[in-house]
């Protein structure tokens, strides 16, 4: 009864403070991890020290440059309250939420949004098997962006047993459909991997969800995450914080 619960943070490069070291402009952060257990009260607290470095300041504001951070706790069914917070020299940042955990969550992963899913076998940094995948935690997009890309995992499969139909709505505020898109995937694995590229390009500035919907005929079973997502207006200045 162990779940694994994922942060990914995304930090500005100019809401950071910095310091030249041997001719390299170097920003020392530290950030700070807190979850508590609402059922029991008790907590669990954890520090991160991160080193950040931009080549310099124009080319950083040029490349609106963006650094990303990922890590994560291992917790029993409960429910949670968690707050990631950054310090970088007089600089302070936070934010909170609420998590619960209980078996459904053993069937299907939350969804992470991306800007990109890409092949990568190096085992590196933001890898996931044999993806690359770069994610965007604000769910920030600038209009006119073309594609947005989906990353989660299915759990306790039967294999070699029909296929799991999965749909993808696509809805505005009104909960208007906007688009269907319907899949078939095979069931080789107890646990797999799944990864879409959905075209937005024409989407106009507004908030947005997209519910991913997994059926199992099987054992006749719908999954459903729902995760929202913004379309910016390209002239819009939106500040990026930290997201589960």
């Amino acid at each position: 009864n162990i779940f694994y619960l994922e942060f990914n943070c995304a930090i500005p490069y100019n809401e950071l403070s910095y310091k030249e070291i041997d001719k390299r402009i170097i920003s020392d952060c530290l950030l700070r991890l807190k979850i508590v257990n609402r059922d029991r009260t008790d907590s669990l607290c954890d520090s991160l020290f991160n080193r950040f470095t931009i080549p310099s300041f124009s080319q950083a504001a040029r490349e609106e440059m963006t650094f990303y951070l990922q890590f994560g706790k291992y917790l029993s069914f409960n429910d949670y309250e968690w707050s990631v917070e950054l310090i970088c020299g007089d600089n302070k940042g936070m934010i909170k939420g609420k998590k619960a955990i209980s078996e459904i969550d053993y069937l299907m992963s939350d969804v992470i949004l991306a800007y990109s899913i890409l092949r990568d076998t190096t085992g590196g940094y933001m890898t996931k098997g044999n993806l690359r995948i770069m994610p965007n935690p604000s769910g920030l997009f600038e209009e006119g962006t073309k594609n947005l890309f989906l990353y989660y995992e299915l759990y306790n499969i039967s294999p070699n047993t029909n296929y799991l139909t999965i749909s993808y709505l696509l809805t505005d505020t009104t909960e208007r459909i906007l688009r269907k898109i319907t899949k078939t995937v095979e069931k080789k694995f107890t646990q797999q991997a799944v990864n879409l590229g959905i075209n937005i390009e024409a989407l106009k500035p507004g908030n947005y969800q997209l519910k991913t919907i997994v059926f199992d005929s099987l054992n006749n079973r719908n999954i459903e995450k729902p995760i929202s997502f913004v379309i910016k207006g390209v002239k819009e200045k939106v500040k990026i914080s930290f997201e589960d």
